[in-house]
């Protein structure tokens, strides 16, 4: 699931939230995903607001020595104005 955007004011054929995007499903490392993540948020920033979020599914990197990922203040600022939540998730390493 790496990083799921959903819109929950709109319902799918089953009547759970409407999937906006998925990206890098195959890609479990935080600063790949941030990065895909917000090039994501500013090609989408003119989406119409609604209650949306973004669930980046993650595992901890073998060769992590600190840093990580980031979301800066213009990818914050197009979440607000969008109306949208972040969720951080964390998945064992298999």
């Amino acid at each position: 699931m790496p990083i799921k955007i959903s819109d929950h004011l709109k319902k799918n054929e089953k009547g759970k939230s409407a999937d906006v995007a998925f990206l890098l499903p195959e890609n479990w490392r935080l600063p790949d995903q941030m990065k895909a993540f917000q090039e994501w948020l500013i090609e989408n920033k003119d989406l119409p607001p609604s209650d949306y979020s973004a669930d980046v599914g993650f595992s901890p990197r073998e060769d992590a020595f600190g840093g990580g990922g980031k979301l800066t203040i213009q990818s914050m600022q197009i979440m607000v104005n969008l109306n949208m939540e972040f969720y951080l998730s964390e998945y064992p390493d298999d």
